[in-house]
């Protein structure tokens, strides 16, 4: 029988980045604004703010 260890050798990920725009909105805020439990937010979406890419910028690259 013959092995095919060699076969995968180079195979992974060979790098990864993340980007994050500068610019956000507070999700308590927003909760206010619109008059909402903040939970809603926090518990139901699991997060704390929401972030907006620039003008230049959009939501892909």
């Amino acid at each position: 029988m013959k092995s095919d260890k060699h076969l995968f050798s180079n195979i992974g990920i060979d790098s990864i980045g993340f980007y994050a725009p500068r610019f956000y909105l507070n999700l308590n805020d927003l909760a206010v604004i619109r008059n909402v439990d903040p939970n809603k937010y926090k518990k139901g979406l699991l997060t704390k703010e929401m972030r907006f890419p620039e003008v230049g910028e959009d939501i892909v690259s």
